[in-house]
């Protein structure tokens, strides 16, 4: 179900791990533009999931444009279930900046944690990213390098973890600005 601004959506599947864990999940979107250059986005789902049981996840996301080749993206996610001690969350700030219409360089800082936990936050995250797309308008190879200072438990010290990750991801639907064709008449 789609309105202009907002939209919900229901789905179930199985995300492939050791082992498979299968989900069903109901979401609310919604967006809205705030001023000229600054978008704002919600996310509202509930679910079950094998691993995590019941729960629920919030996202809130602002976006606001820095002139024609750059934008500053404020990300926020909570999420409450069964498995958590209390609430997970994240805060994320990325400054985006194209190179060209295809390519483009991102540096992103983040934070997580988890109330009830006597170390919180667990992670003070930072990572550079690139992505390109690759041989269709569709496909987009990301390439992020960087690490996260991580503490899990109050006795040890917090330990620099370097992270790398080859993403390759595929875009379905039609794009934002372009319409359904007309029905004929």
């Amino acid at each position: 179900m789609r309105g202009t601004r907002s939209r919900l959506n229901l789905g179930a599947g199985v995300r492939l791990r050791t082992p498979p864990d299968p989900y069903v999940q109901a979401s609310y979107w919604y967006q809205d533009r705030l001023a000229d250059n600054l978008l704002f986005r919600a996310r509202q789902t509930v679910f079950w999931e094998n691993e995590d049981g019941f729960g629920t996840a919030t996202r809130l996301v602002f976006e606001r444009a820095l002139g024609e080749t750059r934008m500053l993206r404020w990300g926020n996610h909570l999420r409450i279930s069964e498995a958590t001690d209390g609430v997970r969350w994240n805060t994320n700030l990325t400054l985006f900046n194209a190179l060209s219409a295809s390519r483009a360089i991102a540096l992103r800082g983040a934070i997580r944690g988890e109330t009830g936990r006597e170390v919180n936050p667990i992670e003070y995250q930072l990572l550079l990213i690139h992505r390109q797309r690759v041989l269709r308008e569709w496909l987009v190879l990301e390439l992020r390098g960087g690490g996260g200072w991580i503490r899990q438990e109050l006795a040890e010290a917090r330990e620099f973890v370097p992270e790398a990750a080859v993403v390759l991801e595929m875009s379905f639907g039609r794009r934002p600005r372009e319409r359904a064709p007309a029905a004929e008449d």
